[in-house]
Protein backbone atom coordinates (compact mmCIF):
# COMPACT_ATOMS: atom_id res chain seq x y z
CA UNK A 1 0.00 0.00 0.00
CA UNK A 2 1.51 3.14 -1.21
CA UNK A 3 2.11 5.71 2.05
CA UNK A 4 -0.12 9.10 2.22
CA UNK A 5 1.38 12.06 0.38
CA UNK A 6 1.46 15.37 2.36
CA UNK A 7 0.26 18.54 -0.17
CA UNK A 8 3.21 19.95 -0.79
CA UNK A 9 1.81 23.86 -0.34
CA UNK A 10 2.88 26.17 2.06
CA UNK A 11 0.94 28.77 4.26
CA UNK A 12 2.28 32.13 4.06
CA UNK A 13 4.13 31.57 7.17
CA UNK A 14 5.40 28.85 5.35
CA UNK A 15 4.05 26.07 7.25
CA UNK A 16 3.58 23.10 4.96
CA UNK A 17 -0.21 22.30 4.51
CA UNK A 18 -1.38 19.32 6.66
CA UNK A 19 -3.66 17.85 4.24
CA UNK A 20 -3.43 14.81 2.13
CA UNK A 21 -2.55 15.56 -1.89
CA UNK A 22 -4.94 14.31 -4.21
CA UNK A 23 -4.26 10.64 -5.84
CA UNK A 24 -1.25 11.18 -7.83
CA UNK A 25 -0.77 14.92 -7.19
CA UNK A 26 1.31 16.83 -4.84
CA UNK A 27 -1.20 19.18 -3.37
CA UNK A 28 -4.69 18.91 -2.17
CA UNK A 29 -8.16 20.25 -3.23
CA UNK A 30 -7.90 23.39 -1.84
CA UNK A 31 -3.96 23.88 -2.84
CA UNK A 32 -5.06 23.29 -6.95
CA UNK A 33 -5.82 19.71 -6.84
CA UNK A 34 -9.22 20.03 -8.62
CA UNK A 35 -7.83 22.03 -11.49
CA UNK A 36 -7.97 20.07 -14.73
CA UNK A 37 -4.08 20.54 -15.73
CA UNK A 38 -3.17 18.77 -12.17
CA UNK A 39 -5.44 16.00 -12.28
CA UNK A 40 -4.44 15.34 -15.56
CA UNK A 41 -0.73 15.34 -14.62
CA UNK A 42 -2.10 12.78 -11.83
CA UNK A 43 -3.83 10.65 -14.29
CA UNK A 44 -0.04 10.45 -16.12
CA UNK A 45 1.32 10.08 -12.92
CA UNK A 46 -0.96 7.12 -11.75
CA UNK A 47 -0.56 5.50 -15.24
CA UNK A 48 3.46 5.60 -14.87
CA UNK A 49 2.96 4.24 -11.79
CA UNK A 50 1.08 1.44 -12.42
CA UNK A 51 3.50 0.55 -15.44
CA UNK A 52 6.53 0.46 -13.19
CA UNK A 53 4.25 -1.68 -11.01
CA UNK A 54 3.71 -3.95 -13.99
CA UNK A 55 7.19 -3.93 -14.81
CA UNK A 56 8.47 -4.68 -11.09
CA UNK A 57 5.78 -7.81 -11.16
CA UNK A 58 5.75 -9.46 -14.92
CA UNK A 59 9.42 -8.18 -15.76
CA UNK A 60 10.68 -11.55 -15.09
CA UNK A 61 13.90 -12.70 -16.35
CA UNK A 62 14.41 -14.13 -19.22
CA UNK A 63 17.80 -15.54 -20.62
CA UNK A 64 18.53 -13.97 -23.15
CA UNK A 65 22.04 -13.08 -25.39
CA UNK A 66 23.41 -9.62 -25.46
CA UNK A 67 24.12 -9.40 -29.05
CA UNK A 68 19.98 -10.86 -29.71
CA UNK A 69 18.91 -8.12 -26.66
CA UNK A 70 20.30 -4.88 -28.17
CA UNK A 71 19.04 -5.65 -31.93
CA UNK A 72 15.65 -6.50 -30.40
CA UNK A 73 15.91 -3.16 -28.63
CA UNK A 74 16.57 -1.41 -31.59
CA UNK A 75 14.04 -2.78 -33.34
CA UNK A 76 11.30 -2.29 -30.58
CA UNK A 77 12.71 1.39 -30.21
CA UNK A 78 12.45 1.82 -34.22
CA UNK A 79 9.13 0.80 -34.03
CA UNK A 80 8.19 3.27 -31.10
CA UNK A 81 10.24 6.27 -32.88
CA UNK A 82 7.60 5.51 -35.96
CA UNK A 83 4.17 5.06 -34.33
CA UNK A 84 5.33 8.15 -32.03
CA UNK A 85 6.32 10.44 -35.43
CA UNK A 86 3.01 9.71 -36.63
CA UNK A 87 1.12 10.40 -33.52
CA UNK A 88 2.85 13.81 -33.27
CA UNK A 89 2.38 14.67 -36.92
CA UNK A 90 -1.02 13.89 -36.37
CA UNK A 91 -1.78 16.49 -33.83
CA UNK A 92 -4.21 19.56 -34.61
CA UNK A 93 -1.89 22.28 -35.67
CA UNK A 94 -4.61 24.97 -36.68
CA UNK A 95 -3.44 27.75 -35.39
CA UNK A 96 0.42 26.96 -35.81
CA UNK A 97 1.21 25.26 -32.75
CA UNK A 98 -2.05 23.20 -31.78
CA UNK A 99 -2.30 20.74 -29.23
CA UNK A 100 1.99 20.47 -29.71
CA UNK A 101 1.57 22.93 -26.68
CA UNK A 102 -0.12 22.59 -23.63
CA UNK A 103 -1.25 24.81 -21.22
CA UNK A 104 -0.15 24.25 -17.67
CA UNK A 105 0.20 25.87 -14.17
CA UNK A 106 3.74 26.59 -15.19
CA UNK A 107 3.10 28.20 -18.46
CA UNK A 108 3.11 26.50 -21.95
CA UNK A 109 5.11 23.42 -22.46
CA UNK A 110 5.54 20.82 -25.07
CA UNK A 111 2.96 18.57 -25.60
CA UNK A 112 3.75 15.11 -23.47
CA UNK A 113 4.03 13.31 -26.91
CA UNK A 114 6.55 15.96 -27.76
CA UNK A 115 8.14 14.42 -24.77
CA UNK A 116 7.49 10.99 -25.34
CA UNK A 117 9.07 10.95 -29.26
CA UNK A 118 11.80 13.05 -28.18
CA UNK A 119 12.85 10.53 -25.23
CA UNK A 120 12.27 7.77 -27.31
CA UNK A 121 14.53 9.06 -30.33
CA UNK A 122 17.15 9.69 -28.19
CA UNK A 123 16.58 6.23 -27.28
CA UNK A 124 16.57 4.92 -30.05
CA UNK A 125 20.01 6.61 -30.85
CA UNK A 126 21.80 5.11 -27.85
CA UNK A 127 20.90 1.59 -28.76
CA UNK A 128 21.60 2.31 -32.12
CA UNK A 129 25.01 3.45 -30.74
CA UNK A 130 25.68 0.72 -28.25
CA UNK A 131 24.91 -1.96 -31.80
CA UNK A 132 27.51 -0.08 -33.51
CA UNK A 133 30.33 -0.33 -30.55
CA UNK A 134 29.12 -3.83 -30.05
CA UNK A 135 29.89 -4.88 -33.71
CA UNK A 136 26.08 -6.17 -33.90
CA UNK A 137 26.30 -5.84 -38.47
CA UNK A 138 29.84 -7.20 -38.50
CA UNK A 139 28.37 -10.53 -36.79
CA UNK A 140 24.69 -10.09 -38.59
CA UNK A 141 27.11 -10.68 -41.83
CA UNK A 142 29.41 -13.52 -40.42
CA UNK A 143 26.56 -15.08 -39.51
CA UNK A 144 25.11 -14.60 -42.82
CA UNK A 145 27.86 -15.36 -44.56
CA UNK A 146 28.21 -19.23 -42.58
CA UNK A 147 24.75 -19.41 -42.90
CA UNK A 148 25.46 -19.50 -46.63
CA UNK A 149 28.15 -21.43 -46.75
CA UNK A 150 25.77 -24.23 -44.90
CA UNK A 151 23.24 -23.68 -47.78
CA UNK A 152 25.65 -24.36 -50.42
CA UNK A 153 26.83 -27.76 -48.86
CA UNK A 154 23.94 -29.15 -48.84
CA UNK A 155 22.62 -28.40 -52.10
CA UNK A 156 26.70 -29.85 -52.77
CA UNK A 157 25.87 -33.00 -51.03
CA UNK A 158 22.38 -33.32 -52.72
CA UNK A 159 23.63 -33.32 -56.40
CA UNK A 160 26.35 -35.44 -55.32
CA UNK A 161 23.73 -38.30 -53.87
CA UNK A 162 24.64 -41.59 -55.56
CA UNK A 163 20.96 -42.03 -55.06
CA UNK A 164 20.03 -39.22 -57.79
CA UNK A 165 22.63 -40.60 -59.85
CA UNK A 166 23.35 -37.60 -61.93
CA UNK A 167 26.29 -37.44 -63.97
CA UNK A 168 28.87 -34.30 -63.71
CA UNK A 169 26.92 -32.34 -66.71
CA UNK A 170 23.87 -32.35 -64.84
CA UNK A 171 25.18 -31.75 -61.50
CA UNK A 172 27.60 -28.80 -63.26
CA UNK A 173 23.77 -27.39 -64.49
CA UNK A 174 21.92 -27.93 -61.50
CA UNK A 175 24.79 -25.77 -59.49
CA UNK A 176 24.58 -22.98 -62.49
CA UNK A 177 20.42 -23.52 -61.95
CA UNK A 178 21.05 -23.15 -58.10
CA UNK A 179 22.90 -20.05 -58.29
CA UNK A 180 21.17 -18.13 -61.07
CA UNK A 181 18.10 -18.49 -58.96
CA UNK A 182 19.54 -17.73 -55.73
CA UNK A 183 20.80 -14.63 -57.29
CA UNK A 184 17.09 -13.92 -58.94
CA UNK A 185 15.38 -14.30 -55.40
CA UNK A 186 18.50 -11.97 -53.69
CA UNK A 187 17.37 -8.86 -56.29
CA UNK A 188 14.03 -9.66 -55.50
CA UNK A 189 13.85 -9.19 -51.89
CA UNK A 190 16.29 -6.15 -52.04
Amino acid sequence: MKEERRCTAHSRSGAQCKRSAALGSTVCASHGGKAPQVKAAAARRLQEEAAQEAIATYGLPVEVEPHTALLEELHRSGGHVRWLGAVVAALDTEDGRGRLIEKTMFGEQPAVWIKLYKDERRHFADVARACVAAGIEERRVKIAEAEALLVADVFRRVYDDPELGLTAGQRKAAMTATARHLRLVASEAA
